[in-house]
């Protein structure tokens, strides 16, 4: 039976919404959303086990909220959202093996 535990969250203060999260393996990948009024691209990567922060990773594509992720073998696939100006219908890959965008 499952069990809800609270946590505390340290590593995460800020508020952020409009955000997505997939999980590969033991691992949870938060992608994007807005955080201070301000759309952001962090990726920010974490064990789900303890939730300590891993790593934080920022690209140079457009900062955006309500997009899609899609956890796809050991790849998330990013997909649209919204940004400060527009509505995105791109695409961005990560392969989570080599930390890599592809």
């Amino acid at each position: 039976m499952w069990k809800w535990t609270r946590v505390s969250l340290e590593e995460f203060r800020d508020c952020i919404f409009g955000h997505s999260i997939s999980n590969v393996g033991d691992d949870l990948f938060i992608f994007g959303g807005k955080r201070r009024g301000a759309f952001t691209s962090d990726l920010i990567r974490t064990k789900a086990s303890d939730l300590a922060r891993v790593e934080i990773e920022r690209i140079a594509i457009t900062p955006r909220a309500f997009h899609s992720t899609l956890a796809y073998g050991n790849k998330l696939i990013i997909y649209g959202g919204c940004s400060q100006a527009d509505i995105l219908s791109d695409y961005h890959v990560f392969v989570t093996q080599t930390n890599q965008w592809i």
